[in-house]
């Protein structure tokens, strides 16, 4: 009787699986300048005119990969910072919403944070008179960005809603609670919209696994997640 004593405990533990979806981010800029021969943590903060905002094949040719979507900041120093991102549901297609392109010629503010150590995550928030415009997080190992980095917006770990098992050990998967106006607890994957002083976002609850027992040395966690404000949502008074 172990044996389907076992079968029936492994079913019970992703009878709510729900595959994740991924991220990406990256950045390319003359001023992004990373010492990837130690473990180290990078803040930028860019202030300047958003000079494009549209597709990353355009915008960046072949500088990154794995992303679909891409802004140009332009500093007071004339120095461009291009950053690229998409975001992918659970079965591998792009779900990126389409860019804010009416805000090009607009002044704004950025903050891009990267971590490059034995793992490694990106985030960024970019937002117009404190108002936020869009924030994409990539992480292994933990995030990148914390909660003063997105305007009006708190982005935390929920509770655990189902583990999985594989041959490094047991991936514990929680929801992301997205709190703006009011609080939205979301599974990996999934999308939704909420209010965030009064304008619309949609929000992207995209990974959220880290492994609770592990038998590898070189596996990490995912930390991943995305709010874009809605074309449509306006920006509040």
């Amino acid at each position: 009787m172990l044996f389907p004593l076992l079968t029936l405990f492994a079913a019970c533990k992703i009878a709510a699986y729900d595959p994740p979806g991924e991220t990406a981010v990256c950045i390319v800029s003359d001023g992004a300048v990373f010492d990837t021969s130690s473990d180290e943590f990078f803040t930028f903060d860019v202030s300047g005119t958003l000079t494009a905002w549209g597709s990353a094949t355009e915008i960046l040719g072949d500088a990154c990969g794995q992303v679909d979507k891409a802004f140009t900041l332009r500093d007071e120093a004339g120095v461009d910072w291009s950053v690229g991102y998409a975001v992918r549901n659970s079965d591998g297609e792009t779900v990126t919403p389409e860019p804010l392109e009416d805000l090009v010629g607009s002044s704004v503010t950025m903050r891009y944070k990267a971590v490059r150590s034995f793992g490694e995550a990106d985030g960024f928030a970019i937002s117009e008179g404190g108002t936020l415009l869009a924030a994409v997080e990539q992480g292994t190992w933990g995030p990148a960005l914390e909660e003063e980095d997105v305007p009006g917006l708190s982005v935390t770990s929920g509770e655990p809603v189902y583990e999985l098992e594989d041959d490094c050990g047991t991936q514990s998967y929680s929801k992301i609670v997205f709190t703006g106006d009011e609080q939205y607890a979301e599974i990996p994957y999934s999308q939704t919209e909420i209010t965030v002083d009064g304008a619309s976002y949609d929000i992207f609850a995209v990974d959220n696994g880290t492994y609770i027992e592990l038998n590898c040395t070189d596996m990490g966690g995912r930390w991943e997640w995305a709010a874009f404000r809605a074309a449509e949502g306006g920006l509040p008074d």
